[in-house]
């Protein structure tokens, strides 16, 4: 919090009362961040919504000195095998015809080969779509491995060639260069072609401009994939323009910058309908592709359970064995805690929400008993009480929430924030959700009725008076709250950590309303 460090008795000038209150703001602050999302087949809207807002979100830690980290885990704790584990690391391409047939689909996680700035690519003798789904064969061999060929950019990959053998790296060719020439255009059939490389995390070139998948047709006929549509289980989809061919044996490339290819294969520029989730579980300042890399993570899809329990998922993810296994690296032993859910229900959690606020104390240790604001509990939800039981707590254009009474009884508890999850602008939402998670408060409480029309707002970098880092406009940096008699700072123009703030004004006149 900010301390209020000198309120000074008002001082007499020639004509009027003078106020002068100082601050200091808080010093550097770490937090970690864990947020819960609804995962259920209603939350499709709001996950996007929220991804679309991951720049709102850390504006409000920009400039001010914040260490923070982010996780994020779902509501589903029905399969024991993710319960309460981060996201993070797994994704799919799925391509499907235009008729709705689905051609081929890989699916990834953390234990498959994918290290930076290397493609993943296909054995040769794994080349169906039946074969392709598991990054190791039956008897172990590697189905799939990191490419070891130098591209032109520095990374490595064999876009538009034949993979070489996992084993050793040797080439190989599956028919002679020329092979199926004058051969009939035809729709794929299942069997026809496969995905048979995937660059998910470049590193001579940002994931925008440098991720790709490569199609291979296994056939020798010229396939014509149009209207087809590349998609995931969660927000990405593309169709494929009418007309797109992949030749003979060849294959066919989908990239979504416009060089990504080096010009090896016949390419198709997906732009944003195509994003490839990298190995990424924990998101940090120093991380390229923050906002992609948090929309992949909340962007959990909408296959979870029905009775969501966000409380004890949280739980889950914070204690142990989770904690220093699959969670390991992500807690802090000198952050703060800040838990966000994000859901349009209540929570069916097993335990009394004081019980879940108790238990995340404790993954803090004593400290979180003392010292206020070590812990802080959020929640984007329902918000306002329903008229009567079982009604909704409100209704947008993209959907409806329960009250999250459950989640609202901890935000009350440990000085988070509440949200109306049915607004439509989730960019404010996500500011203000924000600045509460960046442990920086914002409102200046001023010691004596303050006239809001001469109020005078500086920043110092120290108590230095010629350390002015800027003087603050209202209504461009900060608002007067009259009810509070106290400055609200915009998220834009929150003072650095540890900064200086003067706030003088003339006292408000006796009997003259704020």
């Amino acid at each position: 919090m900010i301390l209020l460090l000198i309120s000074c008795a008002p001082q007499y000038g020639y004509s009027n009362l003078q106020g002068l209150d100082v601050f200091q703001q808080a010093r550097r602050n770490t937090v970690d961040v864990l947020l819960v999302v609804d995962d259920s087949g209603s939350m499709a809207e709001e996950q996007d919504k929220l991804a679309a807002s991951f720049q709102r979100f850390i504006d409000a830690f920009q400039g001010v000195d914040v260490d923070w980290r982010i996780a994020v885990t779902t509501t589903d704790v029905a399969d024991q095998d993710r319960a309460g584990h981060l996201r993070g690391g797994e994704d799919e391409v799925v391509l499907t015809r235009a008729d709705g047939v689905e051609l081929d689909r890989v699916a990834w996680d953390l234990s498959w080969p994918v290290p930076p700035g290397a493609a993943l690519q296909l054995d040769p003798a794994s080349h169906s779509p039946t074969a392709n789904d598991a990054p190791t064969t039956a008897d172990g061999a590697p189905a799939w491995c990191a490419a070891s060929t130098p591209m032109a950019d520095g990374d490595r990959g064999s876009p538009g060639q034949p993979n070489p053998w996992c084993a050793d790296g040797s080439a190989w060719a599956r028919w002679p260069e020329g092979t199926g020439a004058g051969a009939p255009t035809r729709t794929p059939q299942v069997g026809d072609l496969v995905i048979s490389e995937l660059m998910i995390d470049p590193s001579a070139s940002p994931d925008a401009v440098g991720e790709w998948v490569e199609l291979t047709s296994l056939v020798l006929d010229f396939l014509d994939l149009s209207g087809a549509v590349v998609s995931d289980l969660g927000r990405n989809t593309f169709t494929v323009p009418e007309g797109t061919l992949i030749p003979p044996g060849g294959h066919l490339l989908l990239t979504r910058g416009p060089d990504a290819s080096g010009g090896l294969a016949p390419a198709v520029a997906v732009d944003a309908g195509l994003t490839l989730a990298d190995p990424v579980t924990v998101l940090t300042p120093d991380l390229p592709d923050q906002a992609e890399l948090f929309a992949e993570l909340v962007a959990v899809g909408t296959r979870g359970a029905g009775f969501e329990m966000g409380l004890e998922a949280a739980r889950l993810a914070l204690s142990e064995p989770l904690r220093s296994g699959a969670n390991a690296g992500f807690l802090r032993d000198d952050a703060r805690l800040a838990l966000v859910f994000v859901t349009d229900e209540d929570d069916y959690s097993p335990l009394a929400p004081a019980d879940y606020l108790l238990a995340y104390a404790e993954g803090k240790g004593d400290a979180a008993f003392r010292t206020a604001g070590l812990l802080t509990v959020s929640a984007v939800a329902g918000v306002t009480p329903p008229p009567y039981d079982g009604a909704l707590s409100c209704e947008s254009q993209d959907g409806a929430a329960e009250y999250g009474s459950r989640y609202l009884a901890l935000v009350e508890r440990s000085a988070g924030t509440a949200q109306d999850i049915c607004q439509d602008d989730f960019a404010t939402l996500a500011g203000q959700v924000g600045l509460v998670v960046s442990g920086l408060t914002t409102v200046l409480p001023l010691s004596r009725p303050a006239d809001p029309d001469t109020l005078v707002v500086r920043v110092y970098d120290s108590q230095d008076d010629d350390s002015l880092l800027y003087e603050a406009v209202q209504g461009a940096d900060y608002v007067f709250l009259s009810s509070d008699n106290a400055i609200s700072f915009l998220a834009h123009a929150v003072p650095p950590s540890l900064s200086w703030i003067t706030v003088e004004y003339e006292l408000l006149a006796e009997g003259q309303a704020l």
